[in-house]
């Protein structure tokens, strides 16, 4: 019965679960002592530069070009769009105990990096359609 395909599957599937609810939670930890944190309210503005909403809800700076992105960064200024790595998804291959292979995709799961802001190609101009 454990070395059944569905096992494997359903191992595989609450291993992500797992994953995921450990990315999120650890964000809402990083929050709760973070500004705008219910026991921590967030602080004034800067004056000096153009505000996004970070991650916690404060109002923070924007990144410039050639800084970080997403993620726990703040978002772009304006006229600079987010652009993040590229990942390329893989197979990969579990040998089962009765030497049946159940192959996988790998959805890159792993690929958790900020971005970089960069200027739109387009100069925030559309073509018509």
């Amino acid at each position: 019965m454990l070395n059944t395909p569905e096992y494997s599957m359903a191992l595989v599937s609450v291993f992500l679960l797992l994953l995921a609810v450990h990315q999120s939670a650890c964000l809402s930890i990083a929050c709760l002592v973070s500004p705008g944190s219910l026991t921590n309210p967030c602080p004034e503005p800067p004056a000096d530069c153009e505000l996004v909403t970070g991650v916690c809800g404060c109002q923070v700076c924007a990144s410039l070009e050639g800084e970080a992105c997403g993620i726990t960064n703040p978002g772009c200024g304006s006229g600079l769009t987010c652009v993040y790595p590229t990942c390329e998804e893989t197979v990969q291959e579990y040998v089962q105990p009765d030497g049946t292979v159940l192959q996988a995709i790998s959805p890159c799961l792993w690929n958790w990096r900020p971005g970089t802001c960069q200027t739109s190609p387009l100069n925030g101009f559309y073509p018509s359609g």
